[in-house]
C-alpha cells in the first residue's frame, strides 16, 4: 500500500536542504489543517498519512456521501507498517530523515544521491533553461537570465526597469523580489546577494503584463514516458502565491485559453514540453509535473502571447488536486471554484464555514457534488487553513476569484 502525505513545506525544505529543517509554526499549522487533503486524489487502494487520528469522525461523514475507500494511518503507526511506500507532496532530505526515524525502512525511501538530482531538477534554473529553448516559438514570449553577482543584478535592472528576481528554490509566492521603475531598494539588493551566496545564483525576468495564470499538468511514469494530464487555470494573490483553481472540463478550459492563443500554438507548446520533460525527467522521476504558464498582453502591439514556462513543479500540486477532484467528484455539466484560504484569527474560519454551509449547503447526487459549498478538510475552532469547493451550473455567474492570503505553502 502507498500512503499519501501532504507536506506543504516541500519546496522550503528543498531550499534549506538540511536533515534537521523545521517548518515555521504557520506551515506546521497548514500541514495539520490540510492533512486529509490526499483523500481526494489518492488511488482507491491507497492511504493517507496524517499527524493524528483526531479527524476520523469527519472522514466517516465524508464517506457517507462519496466513494472514499482510502484508509488513514497516523505517523505514530508507521513503525508497524515496515513495507509501506510513501507518496509525499514533494521529496526532500528532511522528510526522508523524519520518515526513517518514524520507522519507514530505508528501502522504501529515495536515496540521497537521487534526492540531490531531484533537487537540481526542481530548481528554477531548470525552468529557465526550458523557457529559453522555446524563445522563438510562434505566439510565445518570455526570457530570463541566471545571475551570480550583485553587479549582474544591477546591470539587469538597468536593461529591464521592471523585473523580478527569483531564488532558485522557495515556496509558493516566496523567493520573489519585484523591482519597478528601475528602483533597487537596499533590502532587495541585500536579498539578492544572500541568495547568490546561499543558492549559487538567482533567476531574473522582466515583468510581463499578465492576463491569465494557468498550467499544463503532466505525469511521468519513471520509465521514460510522460503523459499530458490536463489544464489547470488558477489564480494568485497580489504576492504571486497560489489562491485557487477553476473547476471545469479540459475542453472548456482550452476554449478559454484559445480565445487568446491559436490552438495550434498551444498544442505545439504542449507537445514540445511532453517531449522535453520525458528527456529530462522520465527515467528518474515517477509522479506529476506541473508547468506554470501565463497569457500576456503582446508587448508594443495588439493581441496576446503565451509565456510557456514560468515555473516547473516536480511534485504534486493544487492544480492536479483540483483536476482530480473535478474528474472524480463533480457532477457532469457543472463548474465551480477550488480555493485555499488562510485566516489569521482562530474561530473566524469556523464561523465563516458554518455560514457558507447554511447559505449554500452541498448537494451530492450519486456520489458527485452537484451544487453548493463544501470544505475538503475538517474545520475546527483551531483551524486557520481550509481547502474548499463551490460548484454550480455552467451558465451561472462565477463567484469572485480572489481568495485570502495563503501563507508559506508550496502549491
Amino acid at each position: 500500500m502507498q500512503l499519501y502525505l501532504f507536506n506543504p513545506d516541500a519546496d522550503l525544505a528543498l531550499a534549506d536542504n538540511g536533515l534537521n529543517y523545521l517548518p515555521s509554526a504557520l506551515v506546521a499549522r497548514m500541514a495539520e489543517d490540510l492533512a486529509l487533503l490526499p483523500l481526494w486524489y489518492a488511488p482507491l487502494d491507497g492511504g493517507v498519512l496524517v499527524p493524528s487520528v483526531r479527524s476520523m469522525g469527519v472522514i466517516d461523514g465524508m464517506r457517507s456521501f462519496f466513494s472514499l475507500p482510502v484508509c488513514t494511518v497516523a505517523m505514530s503507526e508507521l513503525s508497524c507498517l515496515p513495507h509501506t511506500g510513501i507518496e509525499p507532496w514533494g521529496w526532500n532530505r528532511a522528510l526522508r530523515y523524519r520518515l526513517l526515524k518514524a520507522g519507514v525502512s530505508e528501502g522504501q525511501l529515495p536515496d540521497l544521491s537521487w534526492l540531490d538530482t531531484y533537487r537540481r531538477c526542481s530548481s528554477r534554473l531548470t525552468a529557465l533553461e526550458i523557457l529559453n529553448e522555446m524563445r522563438n516559438f510562434p505566439d510565445c514570449c518570455g526570457e530570463g537570465d541566471f545571475l551570480v553577482t550583485a553587479e549582474a543584478c544591477k546591470d539587469y535592472l538597468g536593461r529591464h526597469a521592471d523585473c523580478v528576481f527569483k531564488s532558485l528554490w522557495s515556496g509558493s509566492g516566496k523567493g520573489l523580489r519585484w523591482c519597478r521603475g528601475g528602483n533597487f531598494p537596499p533590502d532587495t539588493a541585500n536579498w539578492c546577494v544572500r541568495m547568490q551566496r546561499e543558492q549559487g545564483g538567482l533567476v531574473a525576468m522582466p515583468i510581463y503584463n499578465k492576463v491569465e495564470d494557468f498550467a499544463m499538468e503532466f505525469r511521468s511514469d519513471g520509465k521514460g514516458g510522460v503523459e499530458f494530464v490536463g489544464y489547470s487555470l488558477f489564480f494568485t494573490n497580489g504576492k504571486g502565491a497560489y489562491a485557487g483553481n477553476l473547476l471545469d472540463t479540459d475542453e472548456r478550459l482550452e476554449q478559454r485559453l484559445t480565445t487568446y492563443i491559436p490552438p495550434e500554438s498551444l498544442h505545439r507548446v504542449r507537445g514540445y514540453l511532453q517531449t522535453v520533460l520525458a528527456e529530462r525527467f522520465a527515467r528518474m522521476y515517477n509522479g506529476y509535473i506541473g508547468v506554470d504558464m501565463m497569457i500576456c498582453h503582446r508587448y508594443g502591439a495588439e493581441g496576446y502571447e503565451l509565456f510557456p514556462c514560468v515555473e516547473i513543479n516536480l511534485r504534486m500540486n493544487m492544480g492536479v488536486v483540483a483536476h482530480e477532484f473535478y474528474r472524480r467528484f463533480v457532477q457532469q455539466g457543472k463548474t465551480g471554484v477550488f480555493r485555499v484560504e488562510y485566516h489569521r484569527s482562530t474561530g473566524d474560519l469556523l464561523a465563516e464555514h458554518r455560514e457558507r454551509t447554511a447559505i449554500a449547503p452541498a448537494v451530492v447526487r450519486g456520489g458527485c457534488l452537484s451544487s453548493g459549498y463544501m470544505s475538503l478538510v475538517p474545520v475546527t475552532p483551531e483551524s486557520r487553513y481550509r481547502v474548499y469547493v463551490e460548484v454550480r451550473d455552467v451558465d451561472d455567474t462565477m463567484c469572485g476569484i480572489h481568495g485570502r492570503d495563503v501563507r508559506n505553502g508550496d502549491f
